[in-house]
């Protein structure tokens, strides 16, 4: 199709300085409305201020060719939305397209580069179209040429662009200026390496975080780390809470990942964020160490009071005082959620202190699809998964990983449960000085248990008598009964998670994170 192409001119802005216009009713940077299905004319602009035909268009049987040039100032990202504003004679189907990327110089996703420069969307008819064009240079132009099958000109003939500005993350300095814009958005560029860095984000004791967490000081953009690494995050502020890369975060985190992390602080102390307070965090991991000299202290997120996390894990020596877990130390929020998630590093609660799990140190939430490998040490209330389930549910998880506690309510998957259990097994060593289950040590009042299995052990499990929801696995009873399609589950390993391999693709690999443990 390229080759019939008939492109008669570009029409280009020329450049001033970086404003903000008022263009096709809204106020955005760089912006313009186009017309004119099947003839060109030239740029100019009209009494509102705004770009009048900014693109030129040309028609050859069923193909509107729409030919654009957009110019980028000082910013990195731009995203230009181009919309049919004229009532189109068919129904829209789906009223929003797929985002496309480029890159300058490298282009990615769905994009096919022309040069440099330039690019070819061929584009369905009668919907909008989104894109995103990155750049770290002053003064782009960047050759945008639109290709729309269309029988009827009308359905096209009316075209509005708009922006939104994306910051390219490209250097350790452009990490740090994130402090100075809390509510951007964000998108990593290139693998970045904290080692031995001074200046802007830094002070004698590392990484300032982002978003103090002081006065509500919270991160509430949205960054995507693109699938690229940060590694050597050190931070070493015992007397200081809320630390982590992201001391505070409201708002949405993914596709991040953090290699050999050494994180120490007061409480509210992770690895990715030391309080989450609503938003989310998707496609994650943390990897490395982190201490807390007192509570909420996680090897992903030190607290959690509110929003979700998904498809992440941490595989951090995580150290505390009270509510520590090996990804999250306390759920606080009724409304948050964990789901596909997993720790594999140890966990360690200190002595006259409670609340330390595998996983999570004290839960409110929901739990489902998760597991813990690591082994857990604490006092009261400690879980090979959770230490303490306060309220909340903990449904399809795990854990494998050995469990001591000095004092009472100690069990292989929860320490203390007051919320429900199903589809749940637990297969570690426990010890303990009282209520000390294989899989929960202690079962409050409204703690339910369901369809949930343990490994034969000295031990057994609280109220298993009377409840009856949780089953002995041994020798002659291999029958996981109450399992769902979620299990993968072939008669020699305990089940695991189907799929899982497609759920991690992000950490480069299609190797399934899960460890196969024989049956006895």
């Amino acid at each position: 199709m390229l080759e019939k192409m008939k492109l008669k001119k570009i029409f280009s802005y020329p450049m001033k300085k970086l404003s903000f216009l008022t263009v096709c009713g809204a106020t955005l940077g760089l912006l313009a409305c186009g017309g004119g299905g099947g003839g060109s004319s030239g740029s100019s602009a009209n009494n509102n201020g705004s770009l009048a035909n900014f693109c030129d268009s040309t028609k050859e049987g069923d193909v509107i060719t729409y030919t654009c040039q957009v110019q980028f100032g000082s910013m990195d990202v731009m995203n230009v939305v181009f919309k049919p504003t004229s009532t189109p004679s068919v129904t829209l189907s789906n009223p929003t397209w797929a985002v496309y990327n480029y890159l300058k110089n490298a282009p990615f996703n769905q994009i096919t580069a022309i040069n440099t420069n330039s690019a070819v969307f061929k584009v369905p008819k009668a919907e909008n179209f989104s894109f995103q064009v990155v750049s770290n240079s002053a003064g782009v132009q960047f050759k945008l040429l639109l290709q729309k099958t269309a029988s009827d000109a009308t359905q096209t003939a009316n075209l509005q662009i708009a922006s939104d500005v994306i910051f390219g993350i490209y250097s350790v300095g452009d990490l740090a200026a994130i402090n100075s814009n809390l509510s951007g958005k964000y998108l990593q560029m290139k693998d970045l390496d904290l080692k031995n860095q001074t200046g802007a984000g830094f002070d004698a004791s590392g990484w300032i975080p982002l978003g103090n967490g002081s006065g509500g000081n919270a991160f509430s953009g949205s960054y995507d780390g693109n699938g690229k690494k940060i590694s050597n995050l050190t931070i070493n502020r015992s007397a200081s809470g809320y630390q982590g890369f992201f001391g505070a975060s409201s708002g949405n985190l993914t596709k991040i990942a953090l290699l050999n992390t050494s994180v120490t602080g007061l409480n509210s102390v992770g690895g990715l964020v030391g309080n989450q307070s609503g938003g989310s965090i998707s496609q994650a991991y943390a990897t490395g160490s982190v201490t807390g000299s007192l509570d909420f202290v996680g090897g992903l997120v030190g607290n959690q009071s509110g929003g979700s996390i998904s498809q992440a894990y941490a595989s951090e020596t995580v150290k505390g005082r009270g509510f520590v877990g090996g990804l999250v130390g306390e759920q606080l929020g009724l409304g948050s959620s964990i789901s596909q998630a997993y720790a594999t590093g140890s966990v360690t609660g200190s002595l006259g202190f409670v609340g330390v799990g595998g996983l999570v140190g004290s839960q409110y939430g929901n739990i489902s699809q998760v597991y813990a490998s690591g082994a857990v040490k604490g006092n009261d209330d400690v879980g090979g998964l959770v230490g303490i389930q306060n309220k909340g549910s903990i449904s399809q998880a795990y854990a494998t990983g050995s469990v001591t506690g000095n004092g009472d309510r100690v069990g292989g998957l929860v320490g203390l449960s007051v919320g429900s259990i199903s589809q749940a097994y637990a297969l570690g060593d426990v010890t303990g000085s009282a209520q000390v289950g294989a899989l929960v040590g202690g079962k409050g009042s409204g703690g339910t248990l369901a369809n949930s299995f343990y490994l034969t052990k000295p031990v057994e499990a609280v109220n298993n008598a009377v409840d009856g929801g949780a089953t002995k696995i041994t020798a002659g009873n291999k029958t996981f009964s109450g399992f769902d399609a979620v299990w993968n589950m072939d008669g020699t390993n305990w089940p695991i998670f189907k799929g899982w391999n497609t759920y991690f693709l992000f950490l480069d690999t299609a190797t399934d994170p899960q460890v196969k443990n024989p049956l006895p």
